[in-house]
């Protein structure tokens, strides 16, 4: 569990670093969505696809 907690922290930060050094604010969780999909990257697709 602590592996997850790690990693999912980890993802927090990254995400919040990029909106604070671009400047977007995101009230919604869609709009985060939007904002962070086309950076996600070939692999983020194969895990979204895959449901993990």
């Amino acid at each position: 569990m602590i592996a997850g907690w790690g990693i999912n922290s980890a993802m927090i930060i990254v995400a919040a670093a990029m909106f604070f050094s671009r400047g977007i604010t995101a009230s919604q969780l869609e709009t985060a969505q939007a904002t962070l999909t086309p950076r996600e990257g070939v692999m983020g697709k194969k895990y979204k696809n895959a449901g993990i």
